[in-house]
């Protein structure tokens, strides 16, 4: 059973031979019951002042979780932006190795092209030269044929 100011300031004590002095008693009891009020509304302030100081923390422990799934939530996209930078840098050095073998295997084509073309002109100069060759052999034994019947004519 929970005593309250009230009934402490409303208790009467039975009175026996030789008892204590009521007005004693009952100036005691008031002031007990003043002191327990006192002490019920400080408790009650207290309680009230405890509720706001909880819901307070309350708050602040739901921002701290939010802020804390922001920040795994970022984390979370740093990674997978620096991922996907990764697989693009990736697909870029893949496709410019790419174009590289193929601009080197154009380049070597056309190498063996000139190279061909070059072989080629070199045979037509040995043909030509011999071509040429030939002629001016012809030609010579032409003339010297020609001094000889001159010689023996003349």
């Amino acid at each position: 059973m929970r005593v309250t100011p009230l009934d402490i300031e409303q208790h009467r004590f039975k009175v026996r031979f030789r008892g204590f002095d009521r007005k004693e008693v009952a100036f005691f009891l008031e002031l007990i019951s003043n002191e327990m009020e006192d002490l019920i509304g400080e408790n009650n302030a207290l309680k009230e002042d405890l509720g706001d100081k909880e819901d307070i923390l309350n708050a602040y422990k739901e921002r701290e979780k939010h802020i804390s799934e922001s920040i795994v939530a970022s984390q979370k996209i740093a990674e997978d932006m620096k991922l996907n930078a990764q697989k693009e840098a990736g697909l870029i050095i893949s496709e410019a190795e790419i174009k590289s073998e193929k601009i080197i295997e154009k380049a070597n084509q056309e190498l063996a092209n000139i190279r061909n073309g070059i072989l080629d002109l070199k045979k037509q100069r040995m043909q030509f030269d011999s071509a040429m060759r030939s002629l001016i052999e012809t030609h010579l034994k032409m003339l010297d044929i020609e001094r000889e019947e001159i010689e023996k004519d003349g």
